[in-house]
């Protein structure tokens, strides 16, 4: 199934830098073509902080994630 809604993939040569290995590839898709998919490092933490009443906040602290 997932077979049909891909139009071709392309790989691209292996790249070391500073010890680690990362290779580039680009799905497109039958629909919408290729997508760029964001960096989930590169994205900012959400700052949430709420008012529950007068002198009171409740902030959130999202749970840290490993890389």
């Amino acid at each position: 199934m997932v077979a049909e809604l891909i139009d071709h993939i392309e790989v691209y040569h292996a790249e070391k830098q500073d010890g680690v290995t990362n290779q580039r590839v680009d799905i497109h898709y039958n629909c919408i073509g290729a997508f760029d998919v964001p960096d989930r490092r590169k994205i900012p933490e959400a700052d949430i902080i709420m008012e529950t009443r007068k002198g009171v906040a409740l902030s959130y602290a999202p749970e840290q994630v490993a890389v």
